[in-house]
C-alpha cells in the first residue's frame, strides 16, 4: 500500500522549492518524488505571479491526486484559467492572504469531492456564475475579509450536505430568501461584520437542524435592520444565538418562540428599548443572556421567571430605572450579573438572596443617592477579587425599597 505523502513548500531562494516528508526536506525537482503520490500539500511565504505561473503551478498540475491544498501568505493576484482542473479528488481547499480580485470562470468545476472551502484575506469582489455548483459533498464553507458585494444566483443550491457556513467582513447587503433553501443539514450559520440591511421573509426556513446562528457587528446602510416575522420559526434545535451590534430594531412576543433548546442568547448593542411580556419564557434551558448596550427602559414583571438554569445576565448600559419585585428569584445558579450604567435609584429588597453561587456582580454608575457608597467589588474592576453574595446583599439592604 502506497503511503500518502504530505508536502510543504517553502520559498527560501527564488525558484527553488522544497518539500517536506517525515521532517526531511527534499528538492521537488528530485526525480525520486513522484507528484502523483502527493495527496496533501501546503506552501507558505510570498509567491508572486511570475513564480506561481511559471515555476510553481506546473508542479501543482502534476499532483493530480491532491486531496488537500493550503496556499497561505502569497502575493498572487490572478489564477490560471485552468486552475485546479486536474484535481478531481480534492476534498479540502484553503487560500489565505493573497491579492486575487477575480476567480476563473470554471474555478473548482471538477472538484466534485470537495468537502471544505476556505478563502480569506483577498481582494475578490464577485464570484463567477455557477460558482461551486458541482460541490455536492461540501460540508464547510468559509469566506472572509474581501470586497464581495453580491451573492450570485443559485449560490450553493447544490450544497445539500452543507453543515457550516461562514461569511465575514464583506460588503454583502442582503440575505435573499432562496439562500440556503437546500441546506437542510446545516448546523451553524455565521454572518459577521457585513453590511446586511435586509433579511427576506422565508430566509432559513428549511434549516431544521440549525444549532448556532451568529449575526455580529453588522453595518447596514440605513443603520437599522428589521427581522421578518417568520425569522427562525423552524429552528427548533437552536442552542446559540448571537446578534451583537447587528443594528436590530424591536422584536415582538413571537420572536424566538420555537427556540425551546436555546442556551446562549446575545442581543447586545442594538436598538432594543422594550421587552415584550413572556419574552423568551419558553427558553427554560437558557444559561446566558446578554442585553447590554441597548436602550431598554423597563423590564417586564415576568422577566426570566422560567430561566432556572441561568448562569449569566448582562444588562449594563441601558436606561432601566426599576427592577421588578420578583426579579431573579428563580436564578439559584447565577454567577455573573451586571446592571451597571443604568438609571436605578432603588432595587427590590432581597434581590439576589438565592444567588448562592454568585461570583461577580456590578451595579455602579446608576442613580443612587450620593451618600450611598458602592463597594469596590461591585464596580467594574477586573483586578479585584470576586464578589461575595454577602457583600452584594449588604449593599442591597441600603438601596432597597
Amino acid at each position: 500500500m502506497i503511503q500518502k505523502i504530505i508536502i510543504q513548500f517553502f520559498i527560501f531562494v527564488p525558484f527553488i522549492l522544497f518539500a517536506q516528508k517525515d521532517k526531511i526536506y527534499y528538492d521537488l525537482r528530485d526525480p525520486d518524488i513522484d507528484p502523483k503520490q502527493v495527496y496533501h500539500l501546503q506552501f507558505f511565504y510570498e509567491v508572486n505571479d511570475s513564480l506561481f505561473t511559471y515555476k510553481l503551478y506546473p508542479v501543482l498540475k502534476e499532483c493530480v491526486n491532491l486531496e488537500t491544498l493550503d496556499i497561505t501568505n502569497n502575493i498572487v493576484s490572478k489564477l490560471p484559467e485552468d486552475f485546479g482542473a486536474m484535481w478531481k479528488n480534492l476534498k479540502k481547499f484553503k487560500m489565505l492572504n493573497n491579492r486575487i480580485t477575480r476567480l476563473p470562470k470554471k474555478f473548482g468545476e471538477n472538484w466534485t469531492q470537495l468537502e471544505e472551502f476556505t478563502f480569506d484575506y483577498t481582494l475578490i469582489y464577485s464570484l463567477p456564475e455557477g460558482f461551486g455548483q458541482n460541490w455536492k459533498n461540501l460540508k464547510k464553507f468559509h469566506i472572509e475579509n474581501c470586497t464581495l458585494r453580491d451573492i450570485p444566483n443559485n449560490f450553493g443550491a447544490n450544497w445539500t450536505e452543507l453543515q457550516e457556513f461562514t461569511i465575514k467582513k464583506t460588503y454583502i447587503y442582503y440575505l435573499p430568501q432562496w439562500l440556503g433553501a437546500t441546506w437542510t443539514k446545516i448546523t451553524s450559520f455565521t454572518c459577521n461584520d457585513n453590511r446586511i440591511d435586509s433579511i427576506q421573509t422565508g430566509f432559513g426556513s428549511t434549516w431544521v437542524n440549525l444549532k448556532s446562528f451568529t449575526l455580529n457587528d453588522n453595518a447596514p446602510r440605513k443603520n437599522i435592520l428589521t427581522l421578518p416575522k417568520d425569522f427562525g420559526a423552524s429552528w427548533k434545535e437552536l442552542t446559540f444565538f448571537s446578534a451583537h451590534n447587528a443594528k436590530l430594531a424591536q422584536v415582538d412576543t413571537n420572536f424566538a418562540k420555537s427556540w425551546t433548546k436555546l442556551k446562549y442568547f446575545v442581543f447586545s448593542a442594538n436598538n432594543l428599548t422594550t421587552i415584550p411580556n413572556a419574552w423568551l419564557a419558553h427558553c427554560t434551558d437558557l444559561r446566558e443572556i446578554h442585553l447590554y448596550a441597548n436602550g431598554i427602559v423597563r423590564l417586564p414583571d415576568d422577566f426570566g421567571k422560567t430561566w432556572t438554569k441561568l448562569v449569566s445576565c448582562l444588562l449594563h448600559q441601558n436606561r432601566i430605572s426599576e427592577i421588578p419585585r420578583d426579579f431573579g428569584k428563580m436564578w439559584d445558579k447565577l454567577q455573573w450579573f451586571d446592571i451597571s450604567s443604568n438609571l436605578l435609584y432603588k432595587v427590590p429588597c432581597g434581590l439576589g438572596e438565592n444567588w448562592k453561587e454568585l461570583k461577580q456582580a456590578y451595579i455602579n454608575d446608576n442613580k443612587f443617592p450620593p451618600n450611598i457608597k458602592i463597594p469596590d467589588r461591585l464596580t467594574l474592576s477586573p483586578k479585584l477579587p470576586q464578589t461575595t453574595q454577602e457583600e452584594w446583599l449588604n449593599f442591597i439592604k441600603r438601596v432597597c425599597m
